[in-house]
């Protein structure tokens, strides 16, 4: 019970000093313990004063703790000798310092005055929080079991059920005059291009509240597919024309064009990605999988494979390329286009996304799975989404990143609802905006917007 109490205390005190206090007056709470827990706030709120003043008192304190007085003293010194070098610019008082401390204290400190490296503190209250924390290295205080289980237990909680979800509407487009098919925003968050069975890709300055930046309309018929390279310069567009594009967003127009008379494939093009600045990547329905210069127009690597692998979608990580198949295959490729892993899926996927360092495949009839692909050909499948009704099938699917850690899996469904998940497959919200099938999601690089794209001929963008 004493320990238990303790520890609850410790934990409390971050955030709830007031309740804190009040468990540390329980008659069953340790001596020692309390001691220490009162005295390291005590020593904070010195700390964040006038050290200079109050830095006999924190001396004083902390002897009490069973601290070495000279060790108090060095780790006061160095913190003061540090906010006075870096933030305060006051050199005569950093050497006022070196006149006060021994030798070797002042061999330390003077060291710091040749080294180019800056201090890593950026301010005067972190540097304050790690002179407490120093401090009290210096003597024995409660174990930290149970305030580390409690912080990986408000962790799982935030992945699980994260306190912060973008599920509010921030605004609707709707300048496509038909199904808006695919959507992808740039690399560097800037830009929010879109596709529509009008024919027509549209892109948007998503930093400057959506506005209108260029519309392209080149292509006869729908559009399929729409990829960025990877300075956001340059997007590349198929369609049910059987013709790829590439656009420059700077000069408005189209830079490339390959179709059935550059001789490269009768076949519509499923899905394709730039590889540098001179080629492409570039999957067929006839089951190729090549590597074409957007210089010459020619095929300069193809997959060789007695049966075509029948490739719907891919995406390219780490160097590395990971496709489904029709055949109802994810299949891993070498940029070389080497197979290096096949394996079967239980249900037919539609598309494949990359989420920060795994992949998400949409499965149909009703599915998602996420799949760590750093264990290649060993691949681990973290979770399954499913749904709830066979009808109601997902069709592309994206996740959000939020402080380092895969938050959510966003995916659209047939009847116009948009799902969000949590990071352990839960579901989070159902949002119900879009009057039809939502066809894609994608979110936005470094920040907590995302887009969707309907049937219903609008893209409306998403939030906190």
């Amino acid at each position: 019970m004493t320990n238990t109490l303790t520890l609850i205390s410790k934990y409390l005190y971050k955030e709830h000093p007031d309740i804190a206090r009040e468990i540390t007056e329980l008659p069953e709470f340790d001596a020692g313990d309390r001691e220490y827990l009162i005295t390291k706030e005590e020593v904070k709120d010195l700390a964040n004063g006038d050290l200079n003043l109050n830095c006999s008192e924190i001396i004083r304190k902390m002897v009490q703790l069973g601290a070495n007085e000279e060790k108090v003293k060095n780790c006061i010194i160095t913190t003061r000798f540090h906010e006075l070098l870096y933030f305060e610019r006051d050199q005569r008082g950093s050497l006022a310092i070196l006149e006060e401390v021994d030798l070797n204290v002042r061999e330390n400190l003077t060291s710091l005055l040749i080294n180019e490296k800056k201090w890593a503190v950026k301010d005067v209250q972190e540097s304050r929080y790690y002179l407490v924390e120093n401090l009290f290295k210096l003597v024995d205080g409660p174990r930290e079991t149970l305030e580390d289980l409690l912080n990986d237990a408000h962790s799982f909680k935030e992945l699980r059920f994260p306190s912060t979800i973008p599920d509010q509407l921030k605004n609707t487009l709707k300048y496509h005059t038909n199904e808006v098919w695919f959507i992808k925003y740039s690399p560097n968050g800037k830009y929010l291009a879109t596709g529509s069975k009008d024919t027509k890709i549209i892109v948007y300055d998503a930093s400057n509240d959506y506005k209108l930046e260029c519309v392209f309309q080149l292509h006869t018929e729908s559009i399929t597919y729409i990829t960025w390279n990877d300075t956001s310069t340059a997007l590349l567009s198929l369609s049910f024309d059987q013709s790829l594009r590439i656009w420059s967003i700077e000069e408005s127009r189209c830079l490339v064009e390959i179709d059935r008379k550059s001789g490269i494939t009768n076949s519509r093009l499923s899905c394709a990605s730039f590889l540098g600045d001179d080629e492409l990547l570039v999957a067929s329905n006839d089951g190729k999988l090549f590597i074409v210069s957007t210089k010459r127009l020619k095929v300069v690597k193809e997959f060789k494979s007695n049966i075509p692998p029948q490739i719907q979608d891919f995406v390219i990580l780490n160097s590395k390329v990971y496709a489904i198949t029709l055949n109802q295959e994810f299949l891993v490729f070498s940029l070389d286009l080497t197979l290096i892993h096949k394996m079967d899926l239980e249900k037919r996927p539609t598309s494949i996304t990359s989420v920060g360092e795994k992949i998400l495949i949409n499965l149909r009839p009703g599915g998602m799975i996420l799949l760590n692909v750093e264990d290649i050909p060993f691949i681990e499948s973290f979770y399954a989404l499913p749904i709830a009704s066979t009808s109601n099938f997902v069709v592309r699917g994206t996740g959000g990143v939020h402080n380092g850690h895969l938050a959510w899996i966003i995916s659209g469904g047939r009847s116009g609802e948009i799902w969000i998940w949590g990071n352990q497959g839960n579901i989070l919200r159902c949002l119900q905006q879009h009057s039809q099938l939502v066809n894609c999601v994608s979110f936005r690089p470094g920040t907590l917007e995302w887009a969707s794209a309907s049937d219903d001929g609008t893209v409306c963008i998403w939030g906190v």
